[in-house]
């Protein structure tokens, strides 16, 4: 009888670092962390992936910063492996003294950071105004950290002024993420001296301006825009898209990517304005704006929609545009928009290679579906089953139709139909 194989415990030592990396890559952080006291040969592996990313969180009396402060006494250097690093629910008009000391510690000493999240703290719902430790936080971390190219900044209120002089100065930031309330400035206008002034490419707004003015001079103010998205619901400012593709116009024979949310009681105005932007190549509509009346726009204005370059169009069907889980009803009429973009773009021999779907119900317990009841059919129809009709019959023209796997079973939906029967 063979005696059974003996296992070699020194065996992972053989093994090259990049077979290494991949098996380090599989755990899990507290898994990585007990890896790393195995030995220096794979502590030098898996240091780098476990700062690789550092998220704090506002703990109170137990602040991460402190325990961080203490972790980096002992070891220096170990923020040169951070690549992204992100601060939540900091309310920095509260932030103690050793606390900012640490702050400004932790940008210092993060030299290789390229994505910079900074998640400030609402009282209570409210809006705060960015505080002077806030702009310095910002400050410091597109000077000190020189390699930032992506910013994410959730916020209460702030001035574009104060907004631009934090940022105009960061070499390598290319996408910048805000969400908060612009503040008109007091006093003399003094943008214009960032016109076209910043190295931003790809601008993701949630912002409520107080008057067009201010969107007009943030769209304004990078050099060449590749890709902008608004998420902005409601009584937008701009008061329509026209207003805000008006805007994008100085950007033009830059833009790539499109996506405009939903603007309240107003119906898709794109038509008439895309004609000159010769590099777009994708453009996110929301659909409940394009089928505002029960209908969608004719053959012709679906053409002007159609740019030179255009490659993909993408039709929402989250509620605002939102991606939050709640969706319109896949309805008949959404069937017919589909097929006629796809009659449009044959008949005008253009570009477009696929047509992307975001619809995504999200089942709740108990209540059926984040459907909005008040705007759509309630019928039992599978929308799944009619996707995949679509995209058989559209495949011969070339055009690729893609969407959401079903995260619904066709039961539930049946369920869900009943349901709104009897309501």
């Amino acid at each position: 009888m063979d005696s059974p194989p003996v296992f070699d415990r020194a065996a992972i030592f053989k093994l090259s670092p990049e077979i290494m990396e991949m098996i380090l890559s599989l755990l899990s952080v507290p898994d990585l962390a007990r890896m790393a006291l195995v030995c220096r040969a794979i502590s030098a592996i898996a240091v780098p992936k476990l700062y690789h990313t550092i998220l704090l969180v506002d703990g109170g009396d137990s602040s991460p910063l402190q325990r961080l402060q203490c972790t980096l006494f002992w070891n220096p250097g170990l923020l040169e492996h951070t690549r992204s690093l992100s601060l939540r629910d900091f309310n920095m008009q509260l932030l103690t003294v050793e606390n900012r000391v640490t702050l400004d510690a932790l940008v210092n000493a993060s030299p290789n950071v390229r994505s910079f999240s900074l998640v400030e703290i609402r009282d209570r719902g409210h809006r705060l105004d960015l505080c002077p430790t806030t702009f310095k936080v910002l400050r410091d971390s597109v000077r000190r950290m020189r390699r930032v190219e992506n910013l994410h900044l959730r916020t209460g209120s702030f001035t574009l002024r104060e907004l631009m002089e934090a940022l105009n100065d960061a070499p390598s930031l290319t996408s910048l993420s805000i969400y908060g309330y612009s503040k008109v400035e007091q006093g003399a206008d003094e943008n214009d001296m960032f016109y076209r002034s910043s190295n931003i490419t790809t601008l993701n707004l949630k912002v409520s301006f107080e008057t067009s003015n201010e969107l007009e001079k943030l769209i304004e103010w990078p050099r060449r825009l590749v890709h902008f998205r608004d998420e902005t619901f409601g009584k937008h400012c701009a008061s329509s898209q026209k207003v805000i593709i008006k805007f994008l116009g100085i950007h033009k024979k830059t833009l790539e990517s499109l996506d405009i949310g939903f603007v309240l009681n107003k119906r898709c105005t794109l038509r008439p304005l895309l004609g000159g932007f010769g590099s777009l190549e994708r453009l996110t509509l929301p659909v409940r704006q394009l089928c505002i009346g029960g209908g969608h726009p004719t053959s012709r204005k679906l053409k002007a929609i159609l740019a030179r370059n255009l490659r993909t169009i993408t039709l929402d069907f989250s509620l605002a545009g939102l991606r939050t889980g709640y969706s319109l009803h896949f309805q008949d009429v959404h069937e017919s928009l589909i097929r006629a973009i796809v009659v449009a773009a044959v008949e005008k021999k253009a570009s477009l290679m696929a047509i992307d779907i975001y619809f995504a119900p999200i089942p709740k317990k108990g209540s059926g579906l984040k459907i909005a009841r008040r705007l759509g059919v309630r019928g039992t129809k599978y929308p799944w089953d009619t996707l995949d009709r679509i995209k058989d019959d559209i495949r011969t023209h070339g055009i690729q139709l893609t969407y959401n796997p079903p995260n619904v079973s066709k039961r539930q939906w049946k369920q869900q139909a009943k349901n709104e029967k009897k309501d």
